[in-house]
C-alpha cells in the first residue's frame, strides 16, 4: 500500500473521470467549508493498493491538542472512493491505521452507492442510517400522487424562481426554525453564496404572488444532486409548494443529464419521511465509521 497527498487540480481531474459523484467529494465544496473556521484544513490522498486505487478527500479540525478528521463534514459523504478496481479490505485497513496515528477522532460517511460501505474495519464503530434517492434515469420518476400535488400548486398560482436574490430570506427562515442545524453555519451567508457562485449549489424558491413561501437548497456533483436544506411557511403548505419545488428541480436535473437526486435522511421526523416516500423515492442504507479515542 502506497499513498500520496495530491493537490486540488489532480483531485478534481480524478473526479472528472468518474461517471458520477456526490458534490461533497469535490474540492470546490470543501474549499467553501474550509472558510467557516480558521482551524479547518482540507486535502485528499490517492492510495495505491497495487491493482486498485482509491481517493480519500478529507477535512481536518484542530482544537488545542485534539485533532479530528472527517471524510465529509456535517454528515456529508466522503471516502474512500474506488477509482480503479476494488481496493482490498487489508489495503484500506492499513491506510486507516495510518490515519489513527495522527487523529484523535475519525468519521467516515459512505455514499449509499459506495461498494466499500459493507466492509467492517477493525477498531471502528459502524453506524447504519438511510437516505431517500430518486433514479432520474427512469421514466416517470415521481409518483402520480406527488405530481398531482405539484399541479395543484400551479392551479393555485404558485410559481418557482431559481434566483439567488432570495437567499437571505431563506437563511433567516431556515435558521430561525431548525434547531438541529449546525450553529457554525448561522450568520455565514458567504458559505451559501460561495457555493452558488461556483455553481455547486442552487436555491429554488416557491412564490405565492410575490411572497416567498418555501425554499430548497440543492447541491450538485457530477450527475448527482443532493437536497441539502429546505424550509417552508406552514400557513401555505395547503398550496403544496414543496411538491412544485421538487417537481421543478427534477425537471431541471433530468434536462441536465443527472442520474441521482438524493433527498437525504428524514432526521427522525415521520412527516418528512412520509413526504419523501410519497415522492416515489427508494430507500438506500448508508454507513458511518467512527473512531473516537477521547
Amino acid at each position: 500500500m502506497q499513498f500520496e497527498k495530491i493537490d486540488k487540480t489532480q483531485w478534481q481531474k480524478i473526479l472528472d473521470n468518474l461517471e458520477t459523484y456526490p458534490p461533497f467529494y469535490s474540492p470546490g465544496w470543501l474549499e467553501s467549508y474550509e472558510k467557516l473556521r480558521k482551524n479547518y484544513k482540507i486535502g485528499a490522498f490517492l492510495v495505491n493498493c497495487g491493482d486498485s486505487y482509491f481517493l480519500f478527500p478529507y477535512l481536518t479540525s484542530s482544537i488545542l491538542l485534539f485533532k479530528a478528521l472527517y471524510s465529509g463534514p456535517l454528515g456529508t459523504y466522503g471516502g474512500p472512493i474506488p477509482i480503479k478496481g476494488t481496493p482490498s479490505h487489508d489495503c484500506i485497513q492499513k491506510f486507516l491505521n495510518f490515519l489513527k496515528k495522527h487523529f484523535k477522532k475519525i468519521v467516515i460517511n459512505f455514499d449509499p452507492f459506495n461498494e466499500l460501505q459493507s466492509i467492517s474495519f477493525e477498531g471502528f464503530k459502524k453506524i447504519e442510517g438511510f437516505t431517500h434517492v430518486i433514479d432520474l434515469d427512469k421514466g416517470n420518476v415521481l409518483s402520480d400522487n406527488f405530481v398531482r400535488g405539484a399541479k395543484k400548486a400551479i392551479r393555485e398560482g404558485v410559481t418557482v424562481s431559481d434566483s439567488p436574490d432570495f437567499l437571505k430570506i431563506f437563511l433567516n427562515e431556515f435558521f430561525k426554525r431548525r434547531d438541529w442545524v449546525d450553529k457554525r453555519l448561522i450568520g455565514k451567508d458567504f458559505f451559501f453564496n460561495d457555493l452558488i457562485r461556483k455553481k455547486i449549489a442552487g436555491l429554488y424558491t416557491a412564490l405565492y404572488g410575490t411572497e416567498p413561501i418555501a425554499h430548497v437548497f440543492i447541491v450538485f456533483g457530477k450527475r448527482y444532486a443532493f437536497y441539502h436544506y429546505g424550509v417552508s411557511k406552514r400557513e401555505f403548505l395547503h398550496l403544496r409548494p414543496n411538491n412544485l419545488l421538487h417537481y421543478r428541480v427534477v425537471e431541471e436535473l433530468k434536462s441536465r443529464g443527472f442520474k441521482f437526486y438524493n433527498l437525504g435522511s428524514s432526521v427522525g421526523l415521520p412527516g418528512v419521511e412520509e413526504f419523501k416516500r410519497r415522492m416515489g423515492t427508494t430507500k438506500f442504507y448508508t454507513t458511518t465509521l467512527l473512531k473516537n479515542f477521547l
